[in-house]
């Protein structure tokens, strides 16, 4: 179907406009996130150097109280808490948001092409557990078996944006539907298991809240201010019902409005800002910037939005918050001569590595080419060894699984120790990988799907030489017509 080309000026309006709307994860790409495992790496290594200065003040500076006050009303907490039980708040709403995404229109759409990593999230919950209890057996370290179930998954995608740029593509494919159904598992484990006593009536206006967000969505509502200002309200009675208050972010983002990018509303953002072109004033720019918003669902749009803050703000100042770890030849005596920290780095090192590999190893024995393309054991493997980097949700679960701060060191010198040795590990499997990748003949681009002509978007000829197919968002629609026009 021919496309009528753009006016040059029409098309520099779209750009700018474009700027105030999220698209695809175009600032996702490798670079940033080696900046941002960078950046969380900094954060850490200031933590423990700052908490092991002569006279530190470390511990005291997380316990400063902040209250707001309203009139009669006050809400306070420490430092420590604003951070571990509000900002991380966005953290999970923004890996929820990921995963209902994917669920809906990415990796975990197809089940075929998920079901390897998947089930190998589900062993690599499973084992590292079990492990973890089998060497704390009959202590109270037992209930901390949480700490080692999850992956890190910010380290993960920038250790590998780094070591692995001639690893085949679907390896990262791979990587990021193991993470988010790793995520889903953490997230539940959280929910079930690590949460305080609970009180009724909070919990009552929680779930009216977010009712009505469920409400919201029904009617339609795409402004993003009106789901924040029930959110704030979500937020803060699971806060005083007991339930951990993190855990309204991933509520939350469960019911956001999500969909794809349809023809019709590419249209109507097309005649809104034609009509903007053709007669600029603030009523028609306002018209042609929330056509572009409508044809955005709030979840891309909220993911798109917490990306920088949670990538540069939030993880940063949880890791400064949380990985401040005194560190002294007793301390550290004392930490590798306990079950917990061993059952930690055995956990994670051990455990997870394991799962993966031989989760991996029996799909690829029972179902030839179940990998996908280009994909061998010794990818997986290299995949795996990095896995059993828990840094940021496994912090966060010894924070909440242990009061005695004796008991809370070792587990978070077990953590740091573990994602240390995966770290190396998984580094040098990739160095020695790389080499085999560059005496090995590059796979041709393939897609991993067929082209549907239902769901994708396509302009132009279908029978051209190259084809640019799947356009969810605007701003690849707007490439797409700028390369046509061209």
């Amino acid at each position: 179907m021919p496309s009528t080309p753009l006016p040059q000026h029409q098309r520099r309006i779209i750009r700018r406009l474009l700027k105030v709307v999220p698209g695809e994860q175009t600032n996702r790409g490798p670079s940033n996130e080696v900046a941002a495992a960078v950046v969380l790496m900094a954060a850490t290594v200031v933590a423990l150097v700052w908490a092991n200065l002569p006279e530190s003040n470390y511990h005291e500076v997380w316990t400063t109280q902040f209250e707001l006050n309203f009139d009669s009303v006050s809400f306070g907490m420490d430092l420590h808490h604003w951070i571990n039980d509000a900002l991380m708040a966005l953290f999970f709403a923004f890996l929820t948001l990921e995963v209902r995404r994917e669920i809906e229109m990415g990796e975990l759409r197809d089940r075929r092409r998920a079901a390897v990593p998947v089930a190998a999230a589900v062993v690599g919950l499973a084992l590292p557990a079990a492990l973890f209890l089998l060497v704390n057996m009959g202590t109270g370290a037992a209930s901390g078996w949480g700490v080692v179930v999850s992956t890190d998954t910010a380290f993960v995608l920038g250790i590998l944006a780094l070591v692995g740029r001639r690893m085949p593509p679907q390896l990262r494919v791979f990587l990021v539907t193991l993470a988010v159904a790793d995520d889903i598992g953490a997230l539940a484990i959280i929910a079930l298991f690590y949460t305080d006593d609970l009180e009724v009536i909070p919990i009552l206006v929680a779930f009216a809240a977010l009712m009505f967000i469920a409400l919201l969505r029904r009617l339609g509502v795409w402004r993003g201010a009106v789901y924040l200002a029930a959110a704030v309200v979500v937020w803060v009675a699971l806060y005083e019902s007991g339930i951990h208050a993190t855990l309204a972010g991933v509520a939350i983002a469960l019911l956001l409005p999500i969909f794809p990018t349809s023809a019709d509303h590419v249209d109507r953002a097309r005649r809104l800002m034609s009509a903007f072109a053709q007669s600029p004033s603030p009523d028609f720019a306002r018209q042609a910037e929330d056509g572009l918003q409508r044809a955005v669902s709030v979840n891309e749009r909220a993911h798109r939005r917490l990306l920088p803050y949670v990538s540069f703000v939030i993880l940063p100042l949880f890791a400064l918050a949380n990985a401040g770890v005194h560190i002294s030849g007793p301390v550290l005596r004392d930490a590798f001569t306990s079950r917990l920290t061993w059952g930690i780095i055995i956990g994670l090192v051990v455990g997870k590595t394991a799962a993966i590999v031989l989760t991996a190893a029996v799909a690829r024995r029972l179902r030839p080419g179940s990998l996908g393309p280009g994909l061998g054991l010794s990818h997986i493997g290299a995949i795996a060894t990095l896995s059993g980097i828990g840094f940021t949700l496994a912090l966060f679960v010894a924070d909440l699984a242990f009061v005695d701060s004796t008991t809370l060191g070792r587990a978070q010198i077990g953590i740091l120790s573990a994602s240390l040795i995966a770290a190396a590990i998984g580094t040098v499997f990739f160095r020695v990988l790389d080499r085999l990748e560059r005496a090995r003949p590059h796979l041709g681009t393939r897609l991993a799907e067929p082209v549907d002509q239902s769901r994708d978007h396509i302009r132009g000829n279908v029978n051209a030489p190259l084809t640019l197919v799947g356009l969810r968002q605007l701003r690849v629609w707007f490439l797409c017509l700028n390369q046509r026009d061209s």
